[in-house]
């Protein structure tokens, strides 16, 4: 019923990955194991703290959450007619297949079914916004912003009232869009997700009648805040939707300002200040060959004003409910996706046209040459300062101008005959002259820099846990599933998929969602443990001694000479093409250090690290580390993950791992800020908790530092200023990846954007057809041979334009045990014609193999008049399946 899950599905399917019955099902899920999982930490009703392995195992069943599952909770919704009731039992039933019925009365445990709805839509609106919805944003703000820095300069006949007014310059224009988004942006990123978790009226009496003892509000407010999400103490059985209001009111602004944009930009192009780029193969008008329409600014208007009576809607009618409790907000916040969707598919068409507009300048100039008049209002604050300095006697002279050149057309040549004919100083008279409709634009060229001191101080908390994607479903609307097909090699899942923006291969802002792992504080005993094997710390990286990347091969254009319709030859094997400031670092490349002058290159010491396909696995109480520069009393606080970074729009992230296990990211920091590595001058601090937002969270140290005892969870922020009170002069010497308890594999680290991987460098070859045409893409596809990605994550195959713009292909692989990938890879979008990349980029390490394609346009084939005959010739009628004509 809806063209969203239809003609527009390849565009806004991500939203459907949570806000769809399935997502929100999911989410569910997601909650109502964490509860459990919760609940036997804090040793409730005498249970005892699950294993690693059972916790794992039950989360596992979000991270399998697919087809199958969807149809298994349709069949137990059937008979319970409630939904949650049915996710309870869905959970009841793996408890038994784990074989964990003793926790099985935990499930759902005092629960109301709003405490699971209002923290699963809280999950899935957040994941919506930060993973979906904020890139596509963001990506039209980026396309603005650099439209108006490059057209900062071009003056342009402004129109106010739709008449000839003072003159401006085009990026000036569009700088203050950019200026209006990004306000509403820095609010949206601030603002908060609210949940609840206290019960049938939120008074926490079933939960006190269980256990009178325990103090569950603060058991509550642990367990959100846990979530990411931000407490709410004062409820009814409804978390209030206050946050959802205030969140769909700031969109609904956004989609607005944006609808202004796309009416603007509509107006330009039918002033013939914009141009049209033609697309190769398009039309216009199924009668009026000439035109090109511009359709993909209209089509975002119209679905901006579809999302914005959704939203309006959502934010009026969530923040009313009756009494303690009525079930309106229940159909409603079923509609929040489609709201999403509509904004997305928007945002999709306006920044795809803004990339298909060029500026027509002299089109601009010709209008700024026919509206002299427009400087009638220079000419009469020019005399007003001249009377008001005693340098003339004119009265009134607005009237003047007005007398002149209100409804009239004047020439330069009468503006100079008039303003030599005034009584003003000849200073006056001769910047007057000089003059034009051009050059009278004022700062607008100087204003565009205010766009440089955008900045967003927004924050709310941060979690670990994010929801994982369907792995193998497409969701429709209601809440049904099918399975897709798999490449005949078994190793793609067929499925669009169109790769979000990285900032650096380790700083992925949509890769795979981090570990739902509960995060522990390493001990006390742990951290000294880890000291008594670091005997001394490194020194401090010289000018002379201080690593540069190395770059790999460049990237290998694929060339063949098969004739037409057969695949061409294999090309040689070839190295991936890496983002400048990245590199592979193997055993060999590694050195032991003990004590004196720091390495040039990565080090370990406390333990030898061995290497395979997922990266280099370190025993405990082993340091990889890397020399850095920094002050420890002024530079901690900038240490951030690329999640946290892209979330509250910070720029990029200064400090990525991509790891599992027991290994977390570290800073070794000298406190007498010297070179000379003298015992007890170094401190290493660690995260508290693994996972790749850990860096973000709290941090341990092995030796005192200031009032902070060794081992004492603080803040970064809490350790710059005790190192800025005691030791001011402290350097942060190196960073890296630590054990402390246990063995961990370190894929990746990334400081500063400096990104090192200890996996083994990819490399990778293609066949393609020759020549390789707009068609060959869809059909026979190319050919995908690579290696070094992780074992087991999703490699996303995509064609990357000129423009930067991600075609995903139809497909998604799997890397084998041994990090390897094969199979081919179709683009049914359509790929324009030039040179392009052809990339495969690993979901969970954001590593990337990169090959140079040229695409040549399909040839095309002459038409025929078609003889008359006096019948009408037969009609095809499209039936279902496969059917044969003639004739």
């Amino acid at each position: 019923m809806s063209p969203l899950d239809g003609r527009y599905y390849p565009i806004v399917h991500t939203v459907g990955e949570h806000l769809s019955e399935a997502g929100l099902n999911r989410a569910r899920i997601v909650v109502e194991v964490e509860w459990l999982v919760f609940l036997t930490d804090h040793a409730m009703f005498t249970t005892s703290p699950l294993s690693v392995d059972d916790k794992a195992a039950l989360r596992r069943i979000v991270e399998t959450f697919g087809h199958d599952q969807i149809a298994e909770l349709a069949e137990i919704e059937a008979t319970t007619r409630h939904d949650v009731k049915a996710v309870e039992y869905f959970v009841r039933r793996r408890l038994s297949e784990l074989g964990l019925d003793a926790i099985a009365e935990l499930t759902h445990f005092a629960a109301t079914s709003e405490d699971v709805n209002n923290l699963s839509y809280a999950l899935t609106v957040r994941d919506t916004v930060d993973q979906v919805w904020l890139p596509a944003y963001r990506a039209v703000l980026e396309k603005l912003r650099t439209l108006a820095v490059e057209l900062r300069a071009v003056p342009m006949l402004s129109h106010t009232h739709g008449q000839p007014a003072t003159p401006s310059t085009l990026g000036k224009e569009l700088a203050v869009v950019v200026y209006r988004l990004e306000r509403v942006l820095a609010q949206i990123e601030g603002g908060e997700y609210l949940g609840k978790f206290s019960g049938a009226t939120g008074t926490f009496s079933a939960h006190l009648a269980a256990d009178p003892e325990a103090d569950w509000p603060t058991l509550s407010r642990e367990f959100v805040e846990g979530l990411g999400l931000t407490w709410n103490p004062l409820t009814t059985q409804i978390e209030s939707h206050d946050w959802q209001a205030e969140l769909y009111d700031r969109i609904r602004h956004a989609n607005r300002i944006l609808h202004n944009l796309a009416t603007d930009v509509w107006t330009y192009i039918s002033m013939g200040y914009f141009t049209q780029i033609p697309v190769a193969g398009a039309t216009g008008s199924s009668t009026m060959p000439h035109k090109i329409n511009p359709i993909k600014f209209e089509n975002a208007e119209a679905n901006l004003e579809i999302s914005s009576a959704l939203f309006s809607t959502l934010s009026e009618t969530l923040v009313t409910s009756r009494l303690q409790r009525d079930l309106t907000d229940s159909t409603t916040q079923r509609n929040i996706g489609v709201a999403f969707g509509h904004s997305l598919l928007a945002l999709d068409n306006l920044r795809r046209g803004l990339g298909e507009i060029s500026v027509n300048e002299a089109k601009l100039a010709d209008d700024l040459d026919h509206n002299w008049e427009v400087l009638a209002e220079a000419i009469q604050t020019v005399i007003r300062a001249e009377v008001t300095a005693g340098q003339s006697n004119i009265e009134d002279p607005y009237a003047m101008l007005k007398d002149l050149t209100r409804g009239k057309r004047v020439t330069q040549q009468d503006l100079i005959v008039f303003v030599n004919g005034l009584d003003i100083s000849d200073g006056a008279k001769a910047r007057l002259t000089n003059l034009t409709p051009a050059t009278y634009t004022g700062l607008a060229d100087e204003l565009v820099d205010h766009l440089d001191v955008l900045t967003s101080d927004a924050r709310r908390p941060t979690s670990d846990v994010r929801l994982p994607t369907f792995p193998d479903i497409r969701v429709t609307r209601d809440g049904s599933s099918r399975k897709l097909a798999t490449d005949t090699g078994g190793t793609a899942t067929s499925r669009s998929t169109e790769p979000g923006p990285r900032c650096t291969p380790l700083g992925c802002s949509n890769r795979k969602n981090p570990s739902m792992r509960r995060t522990t504080i390493a001990t006390a005993a742990a951290v000294t443990a880890l000291a008594a094997a670091l005997v001394a710390l490194p020194g401090v990286a010289t000018a002379e001694n201080a690593p540069s990347p190395t770059p790999t091969a460049s990237q290998q254009s694929i060339t063949g000479t098969a004739g037409e319709g057969t695949a061409a030859k294999a090309s040689p094997e070839s190295r991936a093409a890496t983002p400048a400031g990245t590199e592979w670092v193997a055993a060999d490349d590694l050195t032991t250090w003990t004590s004196g002058a720091f390495p040039a290159n990565w080090f370990t010491t406390g333990g030898t690290p061995t290497f395979g396909a997922s990266g280099a696995t370190l025993p405990t109480g082993t340091l990889l580390a890397h020399a850095t520069t920094g002050s420890a009393a002024t530079d901690l606080t900038d240490v951030r993950s690329t999640v946290k970074a892209s979330r509250e729009g910070l720029g990029l992230g200064t400090a990525d791992l991509i790891a599992s296990g027991d290994a977390r990211y570290a800073l070794v920091v000298d406190t007498a800020g010297s070179t000379d590595n003298a015992p007890g001058d170094g401190v290493v601090l660690t995260t508290s908790a693994t996972g790749p937002t850990a860096v973000d969270g709290t941090w341990t140290a092995t030796l005192p530092v200031g009032t902070i005892a060794a081992g004492t969870a603080a803040t970064l922020a809490a350790f710059q200023a005790q190192f800025a009170a005691t030791t001011p002069d402290a350097t942060i010497n190196a960073y890296g990846a630590v054990t402390l308890t246990g063995t961990g594999t370190v894929t990746g680290i990334s400081r500063n954007q400096d990104n090192t991987y200890f996996t083994p460098e990819p490399t990778g070859t293609i066949r393609v057809q020759t020549p390789t045409t707009q068609s060959s893409l869809r059909d026979p596809g190319v050919q995908v041979t690579a290696t070094g990605f992780l074992p087991g994550e999703k490699v996303l195959p995509a064609i990357l334009l000129p423009d930067l713009e991600y075609v995903g292909a139809d497909q998604v692989f799997t890397a084998d045990a041994d990090g390897n990938v094969s199979g081919t890879a179709t683009f049914s979008a359509d790929i324009p014609a030039g040179d392009v990349a052809l990339i495969l980029s690993g979901d969970d390490s954001g590593i990337l193999v990169s090959f140079a394609v040229t695409i040549v346009a399909d040839p095309t084939t002459p038409g025929t008049d078609p003889t008359p005959v006096d019948d009408p010739a037969p009609v095809a009628v499209p039936v279902p399946g496969n059917a044969a004509f003639t004739g």
